[in-house]
């Protein structure tokens, strides 16, 4: 029933919850996902053929029939329904995940791939850049990531590009830019909302949107406070003439 459906959605959920996300991953475990899911329309799991079973434990006990008609209309109008949903669904969801995909140009463990040339067409000319010169650039940080960064991650190979080849590589270098923003991973978003219910207490709930604001990017992109310097911050404000902070 459902609960054959619902292992695959959590796996590929799992992923996206990740902090860093291995792109060239995405394109195969979706489209895995999708095929396995639609598949079990022609071949049902588990829990779908033994609903007989299921039946026989949880409804018998109260003197309730199910007719093989129910069973079948069930199966046809609300598993296989379901089924064939979350299919469509999760097509919708990923239509660019082929585009996303392809920044795996800048994974050093994929240097030598199948198919990075296609994948370096598709960036350029989704993004109109240069095909030829992008292609030319590949070309150069495919030599670096071969012999100097061959040990380095996805992430830090497009910082690399973005603080040593910004001149050598303009395009490489938009591109990189492009996909280090791109918010692939749920991770970041779900850390937000538990940094804002952290703050907006009860007690502060008419704290204004502008400085719960400030708060939350305190919170998540500022120091350990292990490492604030509370006697330094106390001794400035008590020095200070106005000591009253314009936000």
């Amino acid at each position: 029933m459902l609960s054959d459906v619902l292992p695959h959605l959590s796996r590929l959920s799992l992923l996206f919850q990740k902090q860093s996300i291995d792109v060239t991953l995405l394109e195969t475990v979706v489209s895995s996902t999708i095929i396995t899911i639609n598949q079990l329309l022609t071949n049902e799991g588990q829990h779908t053929q033994n609903i007989d079973q299921y039946i026989e434990e949880y409804l018998s006990a109260h003197d309730i029939v199910v007719s093989q008609h129910k069973k079948d209309k069930f199966k046809s109008e609300v598993y296989s329904k379901y089924t064939a949903g979350v299919c469509t669904n999760l097509e919708d969801r990923f239509p660019d995940i082929s585009l996303i995909s392809a920044f795996s140009i800048f994974d050093p463990s994929t240097v030598n791939g199948v198919g990075n040339e296609e994948k370096v067409e598709t960036l350029a000319e989704h993004y109109n850049l240069d095909a030829e010169q992008t292609s030319r650039e590949y070309d150069l940080i495919k030599v670096a990531m071969e012999n100097t960064y061959h040990d380095k991650s996805y992430q830090d190979m497009m910082k690399i590009i973005i603080t040593s080849y910004k001149d050598l590589t303009p395009n490489l270098y938009k591109l990189a830019a492009i996909a280090l923003t791109i918010p692939v991973s749920t991770a970041d978003c779900e850390r937000g909302f538990s940094v804002v219910s952290r703050i907006k207490t009860k007690l502060r709930n008419r704290l204004s949107e502008k400085i719960i604001k400030i708060l939350l990017f305190i919170s998540t992109e500022g120091p350990d406070i292990q490492d604030f310097n509370f006697s330094a911050a106390a001794a400035n404000w008590a020095s200070a003439k106005e000591r009253r902070i314009h936000i």
